[in-house]
């Protein structure tokens, strides 16, 4: 990621593309919001593809079941948005620098969330925008044409079948595309006030976009039996806890170690509610539906 990151750049795009350095220089403006949105693109382009390299590497776990499938899905895309995206990226490190310097001084966790995730604010501001674009395409599916096409080419009419969801379309990485969105909109909500409005927008249209298609669009392929929303769930509350370390960092920095020393018990509440549902969990995958509403 961050090699992507650093390698797409608009100095390195205008060094590629003849003629683009002049008209760059001639509007500042233009200059800095492509810049800006240059970035978070890749970003979002990469995340795209990211779900099938994911979910080519599950085959080889002889994963039983489809919904099983999903929920794994859920839980490692989740957990490369959070550390390689959110994290890492951020902090502006390699995973090995940031774990080496987290295991000889874990009490500077707070102080590196505080100085490193402010400056990113605008950045997942972006990141929170762009997914307006991402909710058109959702409404549209034009890899489902694309596949109807290369189907029809290939097979002819009579044989192109039932387009059912793709592994980049499922449960699991629905869940994970908008627990990111949510957390992004949790941890700078602070910091970027303006993420807020951006994000509920976003979360009543993507509301009326998903009921439409698993009223009239969609056809399940399997039931997961509710253990998506408990996953979600236990991510949810990391993201707050991430949010917690990083308000009492930027607390501390300024020298307000009451309310610092105040806000400490929140992050214990956090985690004791992360692991309710961490054993809630076990609840719903191994017992029947009629006992776990017990």
């Amino acid at each position: 990621v961050m090699a992507l990151s650093a390698f797409v750049t608009i100095d390195r795009i205008e060094g590629t593309i003849p003629g683009l350095g002049d008209v760059m220089s001639k509007s500042p403006t233009l200059r800095a919001v492509v810049s800006g949105f240059l970035a978070t693109a890749v970003l979002k382009i990469f995340m795209t593809i990211l779900p099938w390299l994911l979910h080519a590497l599950l085959q080889y776990e002889c994963v039983p079941t489809k919904s099983a499938l999903q929920d794994h899905l859920h839980r490692w895309l989740w957990s490369f948005n959070v550390i390689f995206v959110l994290l890492v990226a951020t902090i502006g490190n390699s995973l090995v620098g940031v774990t080496k310097l987290l295991i000889q001084h874990p009490n500077q966790v707070f102080r590196i969330l505080a100085e490193s995730l402010p400056g990113a604010s605008n950045f997942y501001l972006i990141y929170v925008l762009l997914h307006f674009l991402a909710l058109a395409i959702e409404m549209l599916r034009p890899y489902f044409l694309v596949e109807y096409l290369v189907r029809k080419v290939m097979y002819g009419n009579g044989t192109v079948g039932l387009i059912t969801e793709s592994c980049w379309d499922g449960e699991g990485v629905r869940y994970s595309r908008w627990s990111i969105i949510l957390a992004a909109a949790i941890i700078f909500s602070s910091m970027q006030p303006l993420i807020l409005p951006f994000a509920l927008l976003l979360f009543v249209s993507g509301y009326h976009v998903y009921k439409y298609r698993l009223l009239y669009v969609d056809d399940p392929q399997y039931d997961s039996g509710g253990l998506g929303w408990v996953i979600a769930a236990e991510h949810i509350l990391v993201a707050l806890g991430v949010y917690q370390c990083t308000m009492i960092g930027l607390i501390s920095l300024r020298g307000h170690w009451e309310q610092t020393t105040a806000m400490f018990p929140l992050l214990f509440v956090t985690a004791a509610a992360i692991r309710w549902v961490w054993e809630e969990q076990r609840n719903w995958k191994f017992l029947p539906m009629e006992s776990v509403a017990e």
